[in-house]
């Protein structure tokens, strides 16, 4: 039974979060898409922009929780692609394609950022267990409902995770044949997507969407049309040929194109008469069964055979509520995002998290210090705020500067926090980061960084570079985020 109330419930910043490569909607290939590539095919595919604008509009509805997993490091968003795709590109619309920036910048201007930043996410403790409610949502009414093609995908994907058909079949509470008729369209769906068909009938074919697979299972799984392609299937559904495999293409890819046109559906093929009238008018497209052969749907489409028999996996055992949580050795959490355009930015922040601040207090100090002039730099450059304070200190006769001069981060965040509206930052969050920043006399201040850096007889103590991050650290996570660095043309003068 399902249960996500015991799901951990987080708000994580939306640059952050991953758009899910095994998406249903997005057509299979050889290799994994891009980060760069799902947004394209979603924008083309999906009604971003029109979801996008909605949002704008309307809002981003409270109940419009993600789904997310955490896999390899990152959460990979399983339920939600959609929605995510349309905050991604508010916040940063240069990552939409090139020929529809210009909208979603437009869009951009009117959205409410400092609401859809960070967004509510509902964190499974794996795919398996978001499974069943993903399924539920896109095969029943209310969330945009999966085509045959993304329905025969989902199923796959659970039986190539390492399900067998049975196992499935009770996961989701449907017959094991249904199961089954579902890996028998995705693989005769993966074969038509092989086949060396004209661009107009490929890109109809080749996507997912709008591919109509009922008609062409109804076509293929007729005892007629089985015979005259020279194809069987086995006891899971997988296709067998016992004749050359082109011969067998040349048949199913006429089949494949009448249905990709329209040419045929269940009101051309009503009964074994319209069968053998269609068949009957083949002509060269006819496959010759006299060329015996054998082939199966991995030599044409170039993937593995599914294993739809495979034993149970191994469950693992829950975690057991008696062990408390090992206290957090870096001084930065796992949790704080490392999604800067910048990658030397990014990089500091993943050394942060894994460099213990008890044993190497000297190390963290000094690395802290270089990510708070780099950030800090980044953001008032982006912003254009770096520029005006040069200009304004050039301007004084009093403190004339020289040509190469550029101020402080010290003074960067002085000018930032004193600046309003710039930090969008929860009022007690940023009375912490005033206090720190703007009271010299505090023991916490800014200024202790330099000290560790130039004093000999200033040590740091993990005590105190944590109670430093634990008040610099909401405006840090504001800086760090990709919609205030966009490749500002404000940079450093």
């Amino acid at each position: 039974m399902i249960d996500p109330s015991t799901w951990k419930q987080r708000k994580i910043p939306v640059p952050s979060l991953q758009l899910d490569p095994n998406n249903p909607r997005i057509p299979e290939r050889q290799a994994p898409p891009t980060q760069p590539e799902l947004i394209a095919e979603l924008v083309a595919n999906d009604g971003i922009y029109e979801l996008a604008k909605d949002i704008t509009e309307v809002g981003y509805l409270p109940d419009s929780s993600l789904i997310a997993v955490w896999e390899n490091g990152k959460h990979i968003v399983v339920e939600g692609n959609r929605r995510l795709t349309a905050l991604k590109l508010l916040i940063s619309p240069t990552l939409a394609p090139s020929l529809v920036q210009s909208k979603f910048k437009k869009l951009s201007q009117k959205a409410v950022l400092p609401f859809i930043k960070s967004v509510k996410v509902e964190v499974a403790p794996s795919r398996d267990a978001a499974a069943l409610l993903i399924q539920r949502k896109h095969t029943q009414l209310g969330i945009e409902r999966w085509s045959r093609a993304m329905q025969a995908r989902f199923f796959v994907d659970r039986i190539n995770s390492g399900s067998s058909i049975a196992e499935v079949a009770k996961e989701f509470s449907i017959p094991p044949s249904e199961v089954a008729a579902f890996v028998q369209s995705h693989e005769m769906y993966a074969v038509a997507c092989c086949l060396d068909l004209p661009p107009e009938v490929a890109s109809k074919v080749r996507n997912p969407r709008e591919f109509p697979l009922t008609n062409l299972d109804r076509v293929y799984r007729n005892a007629k049309t089985a015979e005259f392609l020279g194809i069987s299937f086995d006891a899971n559904k997988q296709l067998l040929g016992s004749i050359e495999a082109d011969e067998f293409k040349k048949g199913y890819a006429k089949i494949v194109t009448d249905v990709a046109l329209g040419n045929v559906d269940s009101r051309t093929l009503n009964d074994d008469k319209d069968f053998d009238t269609y068949l009957g008018k083949f002509g060269g497209s006819k496959p010759d069964l006299s060329k015996k052969g054998k082939f199966d749907a991995a030599s044409i489409t170039k993937v593995a055979r599914l294993r739809p028999l495979a034993a149970p996996k191994k469950t693992p055992s829950p975690p057991t509520t008696s062990k408390s949580t090992p206290p957090q050795k870096a001084l930065i959490g796992k949790g704080f995002p490392a999604c800067s355009v910048d990658q030397r930015i990014n990089d500091i922040i993943k050394e942060l998290k894994s460099l213990p601040a008890k044993e190497y207090p000297n190390a963290t100090a000094t690395l802290l210090r270089t990510f708070i002039d780099l950030l800090v730099s980044r953001f008032a450059d982006d912003l254009g705020v770096s520029a005006k304070v040069i200009a304004e200190h050039r301007a004084n006769p009093k403190s004339p500067k020289s040509h190469d001069w550029y101020p402080s981060a010290r003074l960067l965040l002085n000018r930032l926090i004193k600046d309003k509206g710039i930090l969008q930052m929860q009022p007690l969050a940023l009375k912490a980061v005033q206090g720190l920043v703007l009271d010299q006399s505090s023991p916490l201040s800014a200024l202790i960084l330099d000290s560790y850096m130039h004093n000999r007889y200033s040590n740091p103590t993990e005590a105190d570079l944590r109670n430093f991050w634990i008040k610099l650290e909401e405006a840090f996570k504001e800086m760090v985020t990709p919609q205030h660095q966009a490749g500002s043309k404000n940079g450093r003068v």
